[in-house]
């Protein structure tokens, strides 16, 4: 039984990596591993998730300091860590890993797992990154305090985590993450996942489509990077040549700001009756309205392997998105049909041309449940599982 002492943010109804961590833990029994868990309550909140894993595995928690998240900066960082010390029985675990993991990318958990290699016997450790770690430029489109803020608390800690990732053999999610990062000057010597991710094919194949139909579709976290401030001019030039045509959103909007003034650009292009939000749905109903939409638009500027989209081609629709690496380097590029950043005029060029075409349409659909097929969470798993078990075979 593989034993690994997994630095984890597992959620089910998190974002992307906090539900991935979670569903590869929750199987990880099943492919006989056997992972001792460390959750730290100051970024991953208490949640169902862990209790279920509470139940089946060793998870220990740190509890949170009473100091506001938007104030931490690299002194908290290093109280973090030196938190593992008082919570943890260091001894105990590091004497039963086999090998140590950062589930996730950010400073705070590849930090801890570096340090708790240096306090071990010379334990491997690795990273599974869902991301570059380096901010996306849509950063500007914020507020001018916060992207200080983002520059004092963060870029130390980056630089340090991308040094500390020299040392080791990083886990990536997708090639677009050493390409990103080789693009600032980063050799990150790194192992690809294959399948990264999955989607619920149980669900996704008994959720009927929703009654009320749309055109398209986008549905993620409602940000910048994502694009959500490019959604309402570009369909305005959709609406143009189809006048009729509705877009659903799904999603939460991060900060009160941003859907202040979305709405304030819906409003000011006439386009309430043709852009209808449904808030975040998860589950069947998210299914249900994918399912009614003949594809996604996916406007994101910031991506590794998008669920989104894996998501999406499962239910079986096409995608017209940017021509970021994340979607040139991990779908088949007439399943994503993709468009230059930020040219709006081409995005929806190429969405009218797929709405209008609906022989083509089904024809990608068939494609693109075929490709999804093998995006299984057991098959994730077990491709996490063999790169483990390289590190440990390579670093003997």
């Amino acid at each position: 039984m593989l034993r690994p002492l997994i630095i984890a943010s597992p959620n089910p109804s998190g974002s992307g990596g906090m539900r991935r961590s979670f569903e590869v833990l929750l199987r990880a029994k099943n492919h006989s591993i056997d992972p001792i868990i460390v959750v730290d309550y100051n970024f991953t909140p208490p949640n169902d998730g862990i209790n279920l894993l509470k139940q089946r595995y060793d998870l220990y928690t740190i509890k949170p300091f009473p100091v506001s998240r938007g104030f931490k900066g690299p002194l908290y960082e290093v109280k973090i860590l030196l938190s593992l010390l008082e919570t943890l029985p260091l001894k105990k675990i590091l004497e039963e890993a086999d090998i140590i993991v950062s589930h996730h990318e950010e400073s705070h958990f590849v930090l801890k797992s570096f340090l708790l290699h240096n306090l071990s016997n010379n334990l491997p450790w690795t990273t599974v990154l869902q991301s570059s770690l380096l901010r996306p430029s849509t950063v500007s489109q914020v507020s001018f305090l916060t992207n200080m803020r983002t520059m004092i608390q963060f870029k130390p800690l980056v630089a340090t985590s991308l040094k500390v990732l020299q040392r080791t053999k990083s886990l990536v999610i997708s090639p677009a993450i050493p390409t990103e990062l080789n693009r600032y000057g980063y050799d990150l010597h790194h192992d690809v996942l294959d399948p990264p991710l999955a989607v619920d094919f149980k669900r996704i194949n008994a959720c009927e489509p929703s009654k009320k139909k749309f055109d398209a579709i986008y549905f993620t976290r409602l940000c910048p990077e994502k694009g959500v401030f490019d959604i309402p001019k570009f369909w305005s030039l959709v609406v143009r040549e189809i006048p009729k045509a509705k877009l659903c959103i799904m999603g939460t909007f991060g900060r009160k700001l941003w859907k202040k003034k979305f709405f304030q650009k819906v409003k000011n292009l006439n386009l309430t009756a043709n852009i209808i939000y449904k808030g975040f749905l998860n589950g069947m109903p998210k299914y249900a309205h994918i399912k009614s939409s003949k594809l996604l638009v996916y406007p994101s500027h910031c991506d590794a392997f998008s669920l989104v989209v894996l998501e999406a081609l499962a239910c079986g629709i096409p995608v017209v998105a940017y021509n970021i690496p994340a979607m040139c380097l991990n779908f088949p590029n007439k399943l994503v049909n993709t468009v230059p950043e930020y040219n709006l005029a081409s995005l929806a060029e190429k969405t009218c041309e797929l709405l209008t075409n609906d022989a083509r349409r089904e024809t990608l659909s068939k494609k693109a449940q075929k490709f999804t097929s093998t995006y299984t969470w057991d098959n994730v798993v077990e491709a996490e599982k063999q790169r483990y078990l390289d590190i440990i075979a390579s670093w003997s």
